[in-house]
């Protein structure tokens, strides 16, 4: 592998050309979920068990509510798909206050989709991830 220096240091993520914060973060992989089909399918596929079927897709970053606090990604198809993705840098993990306030924002709670997800995206193993967040129901 060839070694890429930015400033004198060395480049070892693509998010540190781009910023190394939770909404860097959150910013790139919004951005390639909307510009890349192929990336799209395989991460709905692979992540909710969701197969594409060429629907129109809505992708928000950021997206606030009132009492529902702010997102960092939500993916939605109206009827088919809502999925909210809470992203922590390294190996921090989102409370349960903070993901109940998700499922309990007016848009998702009243969404008819048959697949409603909130997930979390972050740096930690899926070992780490059982080992230390309350999977029950928020």
């Amino acid at each position: 592998m060839i070694d890429l220096y930015l400033h004198g240091h060395q480049v070892h993520s693509v998010f540190q050309l781009l910023g190394e914060d939770e909404n860097d973060i959150s910013s790139s992989v919004a951005w390639a979920l909307a510009s890349c089909p192929s990336f799209r399918s395989a991460f709905l596929e692979s992540q909710v068990k969701y197969k594409a079927r060429g629907e129109e897709v809505v992708i928000r970053l950021q997206h606030s509510e009132k009492t529902g606090g702010r997102t960092d990604i939500e993916i939605e198809s109206a009827g088919s798909l809502y999925v909210i993705i809470e992203a922590k840098k390294g190996w921090q993990l989102p409370g349960r206050e903070q993901l109940r306030k998700y499922a309990n924002r007016v848009n998702f709670k009243s969404s008819q989709a048959p697949v409603r997800l909130i997930l979390v995206l972050s740096e930690c193993s899926q070992e780490y991830a059982k080992a230390n967040m309350e999977l029950n129901e928020v």
